[in-house]
């Protein structure tokens, strides 16, 4: 299996979503749905044009889990292979417009849910850093943007901040454990009224020098950057 750096954002994500849960919802009618559990929408490229098929309850799988399901999933949409329940029930989407070469993106929210973030590509930047005795310092570090397009109706621009800053923490500090941490009791589907308008915001965070630790066989995989191996064709 070739562990692309995609994973580690998808895992990321579904860490950061169930602190954040404002952000794994969706609109129906006059309504907001808030999901008790994580369903990634993965926006992969295909021959018919972009498909979002589900990894579902991706709050409870593991980094391993992750790069399996996105294999899967990316090839099933690529060769006609997807169930009506591998393309439905998405809570929140993951477009990885890096893997084209893309260093910016602004991503458009899939209705009904709320949030959408893209990986872009991962490139080398100088960047200030502290040095040996605390001085500031210009160092080159593999950098990524992560573009976070999300329903204005429901999520304010603070609240995404701060999703945002809690997959920056989680990507750069590296420290995927083996096993997924324990699904949040704290997020019960709930219905909301919303307002009828529509209206769409993007936010962004700089990612870089990551720390990256797994458990079992994928310790021996080449770190680079936020990545562990070389970035795939998965979308």
């Amino acid at each position: 299996m070739n562990l692309t750096f995609l994973p580690f954002f998808t895992r990321a994500v579904a860490i950061a979503l169930q602190e954040h849960a404002f952000l794994n919802a969706s609109v129906d009618g006059d309504s907001i749905v808030y999901h008790p559990t994580v369903n990634l929408s993965l926006a992969v490229d295909t021959e018919k044009g972009l498909m979002l098929p589900t990894l579902r309850d991706a709050d409870s799988k593991t980094i391993v889990d992750h790069a399996k399901g996105i294999v899967d999933l990316a090839t099933k949409a690529r060769d006609g292979g997807l169930k009506s329940d591998e393309i439905s029930g998405g809570t929140f989407s993951v477009t990885n417009t890096g893997s084209g070469g893309t260093l910016f993106d602004t991503p458009i929210v899939p209705s009904p849910q709320v949030g959408i973030l893209a990986t872009c590509a991962i490139v080398k930047k100088p960047v200030v850093v502290k040095g040996p005795d605390g001085e500031d310092v210009i160092s080159v570090r593999p950098m990524c943007y992560l573009p976070l397009a999300y329903d204005h109706r429901i999520v304010d621009g603070a609240d995404a901040a701060r999703f945002l800053q809690t997959v920056k923490r989680i990507i750069e500090a590296g420290e995927f454990e083996s096993e997924p941490r324990p699904v949040s009791t704290h997020a019960p589907r709930h219905r909301w009224l919303v307002r009828p308008h529509r209206h769409c915001f993007a936010a962004v965070v700089e990612v870089g020098r990551p720390r990256c630790r797994l458990a079992g066989p994928p310790r021996g995989a080449r770190t680079t950057g936020v990545c562990l191996g070389s970035p795939g064709r998965h979308r």
